[in-house]
């Protein structure tokens, strides 16, 4: 960490084979403060803190194979400036993981944020194949359309613990929904729009307390809660999914309820996806009947 009152430069020789980069996360900052790449003083990548208090994706790309000079500048009064996780790795489009139809697929989508910038347009081409809707909740306000209601879950997703809560662990990025807000005897309860069902599982990652018939995220059909998740009494964010192979093609929506004014009477959420369209039968038969090499 750089704190808000420093004014110093880190420096640092990182060597890079041909098609490597650097990834990791950073935090805060300042507009003015940067990240970079440098071979033989000359900047050949930057990327600039922004303020936000929520961490975002670090990805500098190398230019060549050979010695690179990795450069922290904090140069701006201000925020304090974190960054963490740095390391060396090669990601190209083709990289990407598969459609996501599975719960191992899903944690490879979550460990892809970490290598690509969210605006970045192969990340975002990615997207409209590896999945059909998703729901990242990193804004300062929730997605839109998306209704609340009671006090629980605050003006929008949060990106630490509020108050006396406990630290958050998993893979959490960004910002995360919580209904920690007033503590464990508030309230609340948020409903997504309305989407048709494809079939494929919805995956999410959740936290918080286990009773799931009063602190759930719950799959709505009709008026009824037919599929619903909740934690395990911690703040670790695990990968859950519900399943909707019941209720294809029908219209529903998701809720993420809080009613517990008991300990543990609360709720974290973040990342949900809805599975990307199954194989065609086509496909199928394909991938059955091809030889093996």
């Amino acid at each position: 960490m750089l704190d808000n009152q420093s004014k110093r430069t880190l420096t640092t020789t990182v060597k890079l084979e041909e098609g490597e980069s650097v990834g990791g996360v950073f935090f805060g900052g300042t507009p003015g403060d940067y990240i970079a790449l440098k071979i033989d003083g000359v900047e050949v990548h930057r990327q600039n803190f922004t303020g936000d208090q929520s961490f975002q994706t670090i990805r500098l790309d190398g230019q060549n194979a050979g010695e690179h000079q990795l450069v922290i500048s904090k140069t701006t009064p201000g925020r304090n400036a974190w960054v963490d996780g740095l390391f060396r790795f090669t990601a190209t489009a083709e990289s990407l993981g598969p459609k996501i139809v599975n719960r191992k697929h899903y944690k490879e989508f979550l460990d892809d944020r970490y290598l690509w910038p969210a605006q970045d347009p192969r990340w975002l081409d990615s997207l409209q194949t590896r999945l059909t809707k998703r729901w990242a909740f990193d804004d300062v306000k929730f997605p839109k359309a998306w209704t609340k209601q009671g006090r629980a879950f605050g003006e929008g997703p949060v990106t630490k613990p509020i108050a006396k809560q406990q630290a958050i662990r998993g893979p959490a990025f960004g910002r995360f929904v919580n209904s920690y807000h007033g503590g464990d005897k508030s309230v609340g309860r948020l409903e997504s729009p309305t989407f048709v069902l494809n079939g494929e599982p919805i995956f999410m990652l959740v936290a918080g307390g286990k009773d799931c018939n009063k602190v759930f995220v719950g799959l709505e059909v009709d008026g009824q809660i037919v599929q619903r998740k909740c934690g395990k009494r911690d703040e670790e964010l695990r990968a859950v999914s519900l399943s909707t192979k019941k209720w294809k093609n029908q219209i529903a929506r998701l809720v993420i309820v809080d009613k517990d004014t008991r300990p543990w009477g609360h709720i974290l959420v973040d990342e949900i996806v809805l599975a990307a369209d199954g194989p065609s039968k086509s496909e199928e038969v394909n991938r059955v009947e091809s030889p093996k090499p």
